[in-house]
């Protein structure tokens, strides 16, 4: 990309901003707050209910949850597009990798333990830049990232009800490089997130209702699970700037978020499903920020998904997104009925509980430098 003319102050301003400033306008390494996966930016930012391959990149306690059914779980970003209204080259998107084991309790109507550990990475990158003047002549070449890298452990109990409870380690770095002296920058620090997330699944039968069990029938019956969810995120010390201590904090935040989801089960096949998220997110410390959001979810045969959702960030505008998924693996057993077929034998296992999805959303925010902005990644689980 080359930058000229008008947008040589922008780019200027952006040699005198930190990402937090230009990004979130709070304080050092406020990039750790970015939501740059599919399936929560399609629901308006929610992610701390979502129990998924993404889990520990927002709430470690749901990655506890996930591994009570799964033993392992990827996703990796495809394309995606930042801040399209400034530059295309903004790239933003996340990659990890989980695995868990379980532990039945005094039987068959005992309980299951999980414990899962995972690690995961963000990355926000602006890429190689030329900077110009009015006559062409370039001013200088830099380029921009931030990371972070994430290291989490999870336990997951389900007994009547289900909690996860978690931790995750961050090692985040902001790097700026620049051909004019004095401009190049690195700022790093390091950080612990801490979540918890609580459901109640019920199973309604013949016209009652009752706890959601592990046989179910195969006839026609319907799911409903309340969720409650809490997230600290960044506890940490001041960061580094170009290895020395800095004089700012970094953005220390909680979220609070609750969700209810609910399905029509016939014949084994979960028909149809829909799910609904509200969540707040606030700033711990001297700060006042505060944001909320809500978003929706409908789903076909546990294959094809609908996502729309609003995020309020507090700055006198709401954001719009949207989304789609698919299960590309659920949706050939919905098509071939393989679901009972093998005999138990080692194919049918690994047909059986294959997930293979596929999300992409969307930002539609007039007048905003997200208006386009997206997002696409795969995600696999066994």
């Amino acid at each position: 990309m080359r930058i000229t003319g008008v947008t040589l102050i922008l780019a200027l301003c952006i040699f005198s901003l930190t990402p937090l400033q230009l990004f979130a306008q709070y304080g050092e390494l406020g990039f750790l707050s970015i939501v740059a996966t599919p399936r929560a930016a399609g629901m308006g930012q929610c992610t701390i209910n979502l129990v998924d391959e993404y889990s520990a990149l927002y709430n470690p306690g749901a990655l506890g949850l996930f591994h009570l059914d799964k033993t392992l779980g990827a996703f990796l970003p495809l394309m995606s597009s930042y801040l399209p209204e400034f530059s295309d080259d903004y790239k933003a998107g996340a990659l990890g990798a989980s695995w868990g084991t379980t532990f039945d309790i005094s039987g068959d109507d005992g309980g299951i333990f999980s414990a899962a550990v995972a690690y995961s990475r963000f990355r926000l990158s602006l890429g190689d830049q030329l900077l110009l003047d009015g006559s062409g002549n370039i001013i200088d070449e830099y380029s921009f990232y931030v990371t972070s890298n994430n290291f989490s452990a999870a336990l997951g109990f389900n007994y009547h009800f289900r909690f996860g409870i978690g931790a995750s380690y961050k090692l985040a770095k902001d790097v700026l490089t620049s051909t004019i002296p004095g401009l190049e920058r690195e700022i790093s620090g390091d950080a612990f997130d801490y979540g918890m997330i609580l459901e109640f699944p019920l199973m309604i039968s013949d016209g009652r209702i009752g706890e959601l069990h592990a046989e179910r029938s195969d006839k026609t019956w319907f799911e409903i699970t309340p969720s409650v969810a809490y997230v600290n995120a960044s506890n940490g010390g001041r960061p580094e700037i170009d290895g020395e201590p800095s004089d700012f904090d970094l953005y220390h935040f909680q979220k609070f978020g609750v969700s209810i989801y609910g399905a029509a089960w016939h014949e084994g096949i979960e028909a149809a499903s829909a799910r609904f998220s509200w969540e707040r997110e606030s700033e711990i410390g001297p700060g006042d920020d505060e944001s909320t959001r809500y978003g929706f979810e409908l789903g076909a045969v546990t294959a094809v998904f609908a996502r729309f959702g609003k995020v309020d960030p507090g700055l006198d505008m709401e954001y719009s997104t949207w989304g789609v998924g698919f299960d590309l693996a659920n949706l050939l057993r919905v098509i071939v009925r393989y679901r009972d077929a093998g005999n138990g034998d080692w194919k049918s296992k690994l047909f059986r509980k294959t997930s293979l999805r596929l999300d992409y959303s969307r930002y539609e925010t007039p007048e905003s430098v997200w208006n386009g902005a997206y997002y696409s990644s795969l995600r696999f689980s066994y």
